[in-house]
């Protein structure tokens, strides 16, 4: 049956081959053609095979193959050779991965069979075949629907690029979801057949990219879920309608298109920021910069966030203090305020470190838009905003800002009034257009360079129009555009041409207004230029621009999001949830007074799934970064952290009655080796999840709680079957190229007290010089601080070696007793807290000064960033140090070990030594330390000692 059946497929498979010669399309295994009890009478064949003989025989290799890409196209997600065990239970004895992957590529060759490609493909070598080969598996199935919905109008619109260009453009605009359905994306030939199978599934005769019985079972099983269904639906019209349209303007019915196709967003993009002003209860102004976009700007030219890891930033007017590049999307489409302006075209920010490419983009954007005299309107909300193109309109309000005081006529002439603004360099005058403008008024806007706007209004009709400036409206492809036009003065004509096509008179307007319908555009930024012909001689009035921007609709859970009464904000923006537990980043949520919000955290898997919300609570808005770490402290338990460790996404969730919701999303990447825990047989198992091929490439290592800074050598393959795990627990590390994969693994016990949390941690003794065992101790400390929680209490028997590593190098160190006493000083309480800390304050060295002032400052930063600044000018001051790199090295060691890394080895070793022989420095950096931990002011606390 066996042999038959392998013939069978060889000539099925063959044949598929030859006829898409010459059409670009692979062939995949998924594309068998079985019925579904001849898939099963295989897989029970091959596994009696398989446990008969004990290997998996060549003569079957397309058999083999086919079972594969079967379990690709079902399993979770989460783990593949488990699935694949679950439908053939003898290849966990007698399977042989590198044999599966050669399989495939035989496939590749015989029958011009589909390659993976890209950075997932690499680092999942075997996997990706029998994965790629399923085509789209189960649970990425609404993952795509979703993708291809929100992208239907871009498709639609690009549907006549090559494979390639259209693979990464679906790969390039993915924005959300899961870290695996990004991983996916990266075969963009694979995606791209796939779209366009899907579009044109209704053509008869021709080939078809992807066999037509596998794409309809695709698509069965896509549509099961009616959500699903209707996006898929919807997507598959937007496709197919565009393809008609374009097949019609094949056979001479051109389709009438503005002169060089729609304009793309960055190219009529205006660069450089606004000013903006807002004013005061005195009556005066004050100004500011509205911040751009800069999350849209690197969106716009397809680069991801992490072009900002390595540049700095700072404002020019600012104290020069730098910051990390992710802090520029803090401060998208904020308002920052001015506190002098000489030029309006003067650069507001500098960036460092930053590539050409990056650089060319962001700095026209850190530049003020135009040039003195500046034009602001002021709305309704009382706020005044730059009017791009300086036009006035009739019966408005208006700020005028200048570098030099207006002439008296201009002033008299405008009926202006000048007001105050707390700006230096800057005057400021109020206008206020009266319902119908005279000559007088005209001559004076002349001699500002002013233009006087036709009044001109765009309704969607029977929608409100979605507002994008003040001379920008933004529209969807399925709506028509029209235009309603209106004038304060009688009008011979208007004159109207869009994106530099011929010109449309529109003429006996009369005072009445003139509607322009458009039609439905296409996606992208289209220019209207509107001039008004007025009926009385010797008027010239300037055109009207305005720019209309077509954009695909966005899900309707985004856009719900938006219009949502609350919001969480987190800073610095990308942040990781590692950095929001560990206090690095912080959240708080902005809402009403008087209202409550709950938080709820869902952590799920590889299909969205969360079987189990987490209640973290609820809160009274607005809810600060300090109420908001209280609550998410909540998900640092041990139980929890196991749940997070292994999910897929992470969402924290704010939801208030009517007001809405919204939600933080973090999602996790999955490895190509990591470790798992296994209940089997009343015992606890660590076992080493390969997906990577990497087999006897990899080296484990074990690292027991007791003795953290020595390993006891495991075998690779007892890894995988599952290894136990020795009392109270271990560290598993495992390493391939030059890459580590470690978890902390620990054993439930029965707890009674603190002193039961995992035994005494013993750190051995070394014959190595100071320097050296520093340097070993903190490579030690990196390796348990980067591992994974896995288990009960596994993260407090953690934090328990990494605390006695990090007394252990404050030993060595700060010198003597002083580490220790420091450490016994936490565990006490007020006076003798106090004695003790002052004790230890003196014994610092150096100048008594240097001590006292490193401890309050100590206090009073709220971020170690600041207190490094802090740190590094008072070791300079009291002659401590006045090597800034040295001081900062001192106070990293004392708060954050793990950050301590050196690019040259023999430099590191070189200031280790120096650190050691200043141990003033290092003192009073782990004094700063003890301060923070303590939690209250020291000098406080003696002044209070002392009046008593």
């Amino acid at each position: 049956m066996l042999a038959s059946a392998q013939s069978s497929l060889e000539r099925h498979f063959s044949a598929l081959a030859s006829a898409r010669v010459g059409h670009d399309s692979p062939v995949y295994a998924f594309e068998h053609g079985l019925a579904v009890s001849e898939l099963a009478a295989i897989r029970t064949r091959l596994e009696a095979q398989l446990r008969e003989v004990r290997r998996p025989l060549h003569e079957y290799w397309l058999l083999w193959s086919i079972v594969a890409a079967e379990v690709g196209y079902s399993y979770d997600g989460d783990e593949y050779w488990q699935s694949f065990s679950q439908e053939v239970p003898s290849w966990r004895l007698y399977g042989d991965r590198n044999l599966m992957r050669d399989w495939f590529r035989v496939f590749a060759n015989r029958f011009a069979g589909f390659s993976p490609r890209g950075r997932w493909a690499d680092h999942f070598s075997i996997i990706s075949w029998p994965i790629t080969h399923s085509i789209l598996p189960r649970y990425l199935q609404a993952h795509f629907a979703a993708h291809l919905h929100d992208m239907r109008y871009d498709l639609a619109q690009y549907g006549d690029l090559g494979i390639v260009q259209l693979g990464s453009l679906i790969q390039r605009r993915y924005y959300g979801g899961s870290a695996r359905f990004r991983d996916f994306l990266q075969q963009t030939e694979l995606t791209a057949r796939l779209v366009l199978a899907l579009r044109d599934e209704d053509i008869q005769g021709d080939i078809s990219p992807i066999d037509r019985s596998t794409l309809g079972r695709i698509v069965g099983d896509l549509e099961e879920h009616q959500a699903v269904r209707h996006q898929l639906q919807e997507a598959r019209k937007v496709l197919r309608e565009a393809r008609f349209r374009s097949s019609q303007s094949l056979v001479g019915r051109p389709v009438v298109a503005p002169q060089g196709g729609p304009r793309d967003s960055k190219d009529v993009r205006v660069a450089g920021a606004k000013l903006m002003a807002r004013g005061t209860p005195d009556g005066a102004w004050r100004i500011g910069i509205a911040m751009p976009d800069f999350t849209g700007i690197l969106r716009s030219e397809d680069l991801q966030i992490s072009v900002l890891d390595k540049p700095r930033i700072r404002f020019s007017n600012d104290d020069g203090r730098w910051m990390p590049g992710r802090a520029l999307l803090s401060y998208s489409r904020q308002h920052r305020p001015l506190s002098a302006l000489t030029d309006a075209g003067m650069a507001f920010m500098e960036i460092d470190g930053a590539d050409a490419r990056l650089r060319a983009l962001l700095q026209p954007f850190f530049k003020l838009q135009g040039s003195f005299p500046l034009l602001l309107k002021i709305y309704e909300d009382g706020v005044a905003r730059q009017v791009h193109g300086n036009h006035v309109r009739a019966d408005q309000g208006y700020l005028i800002v200048t570098s030099d005081p207006l002439s008296g006529d201009t002033i008299a002439k405008l009926e202006l009034k000048q007001v105050v603004c707390a700006i230096v360099g800057v005057v400021a005058y109020e206008l206020s257009t009266p319902a119908v403008l005279a000559e007088r008024h005209f001559q004076a806007l002349k001699q500002l360079r002013f233009g006087y706007g036709l009044r001109g209004r765009v309704e969607p009709v029977g929608l409100l129009p979605r507002r994008n400036g003040e001379s920008t409206s933004t529209w969807l492809p399925s709506e028509e555009v029209i235009l309603r036009l209106s004038a304060d003065f009688a009008v011979s004509e208007f004159v109207v041409v869009v994106d530099a096509e011929p010109a449309v008179h529109i003429q006996d307007a009369g005072n009445s207004d003139a509607l322009v319908s458009f039609g439905m555009l296409p996606i992208g930024v289209h220019v209207v230029q509107v001039t008004a012909v007025a009926k009385a001689p010797g008027q010239r009035l300037e055109p009207e621009q305005l720019f209309l921007q077509v954009r695909s609709p966005e899900p309707w859970q985004e856009s719900a999001r938006k219009q949502a009464g609350v919001r969480l904000v987190m800073e610095p923006a990308n942040a990781s949830l590692q950095d929001v537990l560990k206090g690095k980043a912080k959240v708080s949520a902005l809402g009403p007074r008087g209202r409550f919000a709950r938080i709820d955290t869902f952590i799920r898997d590889a299909h969205g799934h969360d079987p189990a919300p987490l209640a973290l609570g609820n809160l009274d808005l607005p809810i600060d970064s300090n109420a908001m770490d209280r609550v998410l402290q909540k998900l640092d338990s041990d139980a929890v952290m196991g749940r997070i460790e292994s999910a897929a996404r992470i969402d924290i969730d704010i939801s208030s009655d009517e007001l809405g919701h919204d939600r933080l999303s973090f999602h996790q990447e999955v490895q190509p080796l990591r470790w798992k825990l296994e209940h089997r047989d009343r015992s606890l198992l660590a076992r080493l999840v390969d997906e990577a091929g990497a087999d006897q490439a990899v080296v484990v290592r074990r690292y027991d709680l007791r003795n953290p800074d020595r390993y006891v050598a495991v075998k690779t393959g007892d890894c995988y079957a599952g290894v136990s795990v020795p009392a109270p627990g271990a560290l598993f590390v495992a390493r391939h190229r030059g890459r580590r994969y470690a978890a902390v693994v620990s054993l439930r016990e029965r707890v009674t007290s603190l002193a039961d949390l995992g035994a005494r941690v013993d750190i051995g003794a070394t014959r190595h010089t100071r320097d050296r065992t520093v340097a070993m101790l903190l490579v030690h400390y990196r390796r348990w601080h980067g591992a994974r929680a896995l288990g009960p209490l596994s993260s407090v028997h953690r934090s328990k070696v990494l605390s006695a590593f990090e007394l252990q190098l404050a030993r060595i160190l700060c010198r003597g007793t002083w580490a220790d006493r420091a450490n016994a000083c936490l565990t006490t309480q007020g006076l003798q807290q106090s004695n003790q800390f002052d004790q230890l304050q003196r014994e610092v060295g150096g100048s008594p000064g240097f001590a006292i002032a490193v401890s309050d400052e100590a206090f009073k930063c709220s971020d170690v960033r600041d207190l490094e600044h802090h740190f590094v000018d008072k070791a300079h001051a009291y002659r401590v140090s006045s090597d800034t790199v040295l001081s900062a090295m001192a106070l990293a060691l004392a708060f954050c070990p793990a950050e301590v890394r050196f690019d040259n080895w023999l430099r590191g070793q070189e200031m280790l030594r120096a650190l050691i022989a200043n141990p003033t420095l290092v003192r009073g950096a782990y004094l700063a330390k003890l301060a923070k931990d303590i939690g209250r002011s020291p000098g406080e606390e003696r002044v209070a000692r002392e009046s008593t």
